[in-house]
């Protein structure tokens, strides 16, 4: 829990340290939602979660910026294993990221964008069996990479984006992450 408070403090901070540094400059900051999705042996995964982002915009045609994100769903399933039935539960505890941004404004108010970077996530896993408890928790790291759009009006704005992650979670899965935020630009 400390962690989930410390990560959703840090994505405040950072949004709310943005205005305060600049005047009518490059920083720009986001809040959504985002849906992380998996395949999980047979089942579909889908996790989702509160995002904050902040960045900079060079120029028209570079940025920087980091993201946070805090889980607040679980993927209930079951699994059967060598005869025994478990109830599993997973949830992505926070994932903090960091990447470098190619955009190109195709309008004046439309712009498209690829970005890389880096993102490290936590997950915990809570099942029981047989009337047993027990749960685990895993750290993925690793690369990312995606692209989207974002549609604006004055200083505002809606983006939406899909990032996939080169981290594997568990036996080589990869997790894909698509989410949609309102925008504003200082």
């Amino acid at each position: 829990m400390t962690d989930t408070k410390t990560f959703a403090a840090a994505a405040f901070l950072s949004m709310m340290a943005a205005p305060a540094m600049a005047q009518n400059s490059g920083f720009y900051a986001g809040l959504g939602a985002s849906y992380q999705g998996f395949n999980f042996d047979e089942a579909r995964i889908g996790l989702g979660a509160i995002q904050a982002r902040a960045g900079y915009g060079i120029n028209d045609y570079l940025a920087v910026e980091t993201e946070a994100a805090l889980g607040v769903s679980d993927h209930d399933f079951t699994r059967v294993i060598s005869g025994v039935t478990y109830d599993l539960s997973l949830k992505m505890n926070h994932s903090v990221g960091a990447f470098a941004v190619a955009r190109l404004p195709v309008a004046d108010n439309v712009r498209l964008f690829a970005r890389g970077g880096y993102t490290a996530s936590k997950y915990s896993l809570k099942g029981t069996a047989n009337g047993q408890f027990a749960s685990e928790s895993a750290s993925d790291d690793g690369v990312s990479f995606g692209g989207g759009g974002e549609f604006s009006w004055g200083r505002s704005g809606l983006r939406a984006d899909y990032t996939r992650n080169a981290a594997r979670i568990g036996e080589g899965r990869r997790v894909g992450v698509f989410s949609l935020s309102l925008t504003r630009r200082f």
